[in-house]
């Protein structure tokens, strides 16, 4: 299983970064100045951004009503020579503010020393990834040749080279990479985007280690310079390296200019990609301003455009739930109808589930989304109340919501009475459907309580006879 190390490292990364900022947001007496520091960061916030083009002033800029702690004014002017006194720091705050000042004016020729042993030292792992992630990044940035032919001739961590890219062993090839490739790409995003690009073959991934993240960090910083080159490249990946790169561009080009970006989008050849990229800028125009966004996903053709409106109505749905329950009501009665329900349904009030049950029956939907609407409502009234929902379904007439009424209960129940989830089953009246709740649920019984299982099994005439068969045979 891969670790998750490198998703702790990206979370790791934004508060050393904003404490980064903060420290220095005193210091600057120029506007171009001030955009440049809110584009690092946003890098950062990314996963990876490029380090700083100037060292940590000598004094700490605070703000007016705080004083620097003892510790962190006692460090302020120090000059750390060593990642191993860099992390020794005390203090939290001005340990990771160190950091990257040492990374800042670590020469790179010095960089191999710096890093050599490094993941030995009697440090915090997630530390050592940090300090690892800000000289590589910075190596990237300055010399990026040299970074990456230092990786290819094993001159940084030799006999990691070839390690697994989610080895829980620091240093490792491919975050070295990722880091060298975000440093270089915050500076020139262009010429770090055709040297990933070239060295793959055509209509083939990334050769090397972390594709998918390393693109990402390049069309972030990208994103943030040209958001409309960043996305014609990322268009261009092979489909295991672009789906973070799309995401990264387009929440930081809709934060921008949605019309730009949704334009961009619609311009892409139909099919899956499309779809979900028209999706995420749904997603992500919402989060500013939800009334532009659903307009927008209304008007977009049906196919490619569904996805996108599921997603502005579930935003709708957290947002405002009437409003959302009548938009699905103003729905002409088609597939895309039944989707936007599907979605809205999800987020009834548990409170009230028969009366969401009444509404979609209403509606009068296709079966199979009358069924997985009513699953999904009387899955959630059996997390509160088992028994009432089990009464109210034996009253049910069979049919597509009866039938998804019964998947919902028993996937509640069954942890605790496999064979009354059994029992339930077995009324479904779909046949397919049938089957496959009962193998579900037979065969979980059968790997706990063989014997009973079994016996229970052979004892209801039933029972699909091909199913039993295939269960007590195993």
């Amino acid at each position: 299983m891969k670790s998750l190390w490198p998703i702790a490292l990206t979370i790791a990364v934004t508060a050393p970064i904003a404490a980064w900022i903060g420290y220095h947001s005193g210091q600057s007496n120029s506007a171009s100045h001030t955009r440049e520091l809110e584009t690092k960061l946003a890098a950062y916030e990314r996963g990876i951004g490029r380090m700083p083009d100037h060292a940590t002033p000598a004094s700490a800029h605070t703000p007016s009503n705080s004083e620097p702690s003892p510790s962190r004014a006692a460090n302020t002017n120090k000059s750390y020579s060593s990642v191993t006194d860099v992390l020794s720091i005390a203090d939290p705050i001005e340990r990771w503010k160190q950091m990257i000042a040492f990374a800042e004016n670590l020469p790179p020729s010095e960089i191999p020393s710096a890093v050599s042993n490094i993941d030995s030292l009697p440090f915090d792992e997630m530390e050592i990834a940090l300090v690892q992630f800000f000289i590589f990044a910075k190596f990237g940035a300055d010399d990026p040749g040299a970074a990456l032919a230092s990786l290819e001739d094993g001159e940084l961590f030799a006999s990691d080279i070839n390690s697994d890219p989610f080895s829980s062993s620091f240093p490792h090839n491919g975050f070295a990479h990722e880091s060298i490739y975000g440093g270089w790409s915050g500076r020139d995003p262009a010429t770090a985007a055709a040297y990933f690009t070239n060295t793959s073959r055509a209509g083939e991934p990334y050769a090397g280690h972390n594709g998918e993240r390393i693109a990402r960090a390049i069309a972030a910083n990208w994103a943030h310079q040209d958001p409309r080159a960043a996305f014609e490249w990322v268009t261009t990946l092979h489909e295991d390296d672009r789906y973070d790169a799309t995401e990264a561009v387009i929440g930081t080009w809709v934060a921008k200019d949605p019309g730009a970006a949704a334009a961009a989008a619609l311009k892409m050849n139909p099919g899956e990609y499309r779809q979900d990229t028209l999706a995420e800028i749904a997603g992500r125009w919402a989060m500013d301003d939800l009334a532009a966004a659903l307009t927008w996903a209304t008007d977009l053709p049906a196919g490619d455009g569904d996805d996108a409106l599921v997603v502005a109505t579930r935003a709708l749905a957290n947002d405002d739930f009437p409003k959302a329950k009548s938009f699905v009501e103003s729905m002409p009665p088609n597939d895309r109808r039944d989707r936007v329900l599907l979605n809205v349904s999800r987020r009834w009030d548990p409170t009230q589930p028969i009366a969401g049950i009444d509404w979609i029956r209403g509606l009068q939907p296709a079966a199979d989304t009358e069924k997985h609407a009513t699953q999904s409502i009387v899955a959630t009234w059996a997390d509160e109340d088992p028994f009432a929902a089990a009464e109210w379904l034996a009253n049910e007439s069979p049919g597509p919501g009866r039938d998804g009424a019964i998947v919902g209960l028993t996937s509640r129940i069954a942890g605790e009475d496999l064979e009354r989830a059994l029992q339930w089953s077995l009324t479904i009246s779909d046949p397919k459907l049938r089957t496959s709740q009962l193998d579900r649920h037979a065969s979980r019984w059968l790997e706990n309580r063989p014997d009973t299982a079994a016996a229970w099994i052979n004892s209801q005439p039933d029972f699909p006879p091909d199913l039993r068969e295939e269960l007590l045979s195993e």
